[in-house]
């Protein structure tokens, strides 16, 4: 995508998805400069940053007791805010010193096929701080809070805690539900349920929830 047209996308706000990418280092490096020349003049994507920082700091602090209690002898290295590695001069507004978060390995869940009884599982968060545990090994029948979603298609997306995608379905918006059967995780750690509205021609796809859980 060139520059050009990245920064028409960015007319109005950077999408939820670049701001993550942008917090977790994963952005292109074209999008960084777009992104960080939207975020110069824009105090509210400012807030939407820190927001999702601290969301994101918070899941690595439950994910952090998760494995400090299944691998005591495992340690998390500090990790910089997303503040201390902006790679445009300093920020006029950043008054504030961004807290520390601590990095946690992740791995990759790796999706099996063998034969074990589902198991149902009822998300509904959005946002949260609560993290709702699964079992790993097993398929799971899952049932997606849609409450005032219109009724229709929405794509579903099971990423890792890096953002790393690791499957995705078509489904339906039901009854004020997504109900969806997913293969089974056989490691444990933090992922997210994911639901995006239909892709559109030449337009990101639009995040309309999302679901932190723990594989267990």
């Amino acid at each position: 995508m060139g520059l050009l047209l990245m920064q028409n996308l960015y007319l109005d706000h950077p999408a939820e998805e670049a701001l993550e990418r942008f917090l977790l280092h994963q952005s292109p490096e074209e999008e960084i400069e777009v992104v960080e020349t939207h975020i110069l003049a824009c105090p509210s994507c400012v807030v939407r940053l820190e927001e999702l920082e601290t969301h994101i700091s918070a899941m690595k602090t439950a994910l952090r007791e998760f494995e400090r209690q299944t691998a005591p002898t495992q340690a998390a290295a500090p990790s910089r805010g997303w503040k201390s590695w902006f790679t445009m001069p300093h920020l006029a507004w950043a008054s504030a010193a961004a807290a520390a978060i601590a990095v946690v390995l992740i791995v990759t869940p790796q999706m099996t096929r063998q034969a074990s009884p589902a198991v149902d599982v009822n998300l509904s968060a959005y946002r949260g701080v609560e993290v709702a545990s699964v079992p790993e090994g097993r398929p799971l029948h899952v049932h997606l809070n849609a409450a005032d979603l219109p009724v229709g298609p929405v794509q579903v997306q099971l990423v890792d805690f890096t953002g790393t995608e690791v499957w995705k379905t078509d489904a339906v918006v039901r009854g004020d539900q997504v109900n969806i059967t997913a293969p089974q995780i056989s490691h444990a750690g933090a992922y997210f349920f994911r639901l995006y509205a239909p892709e559109e021609h030449d337009r990101e796809r639009q995040l309309l929830r999302e679901f932190a859980f723990q594989a267990k």
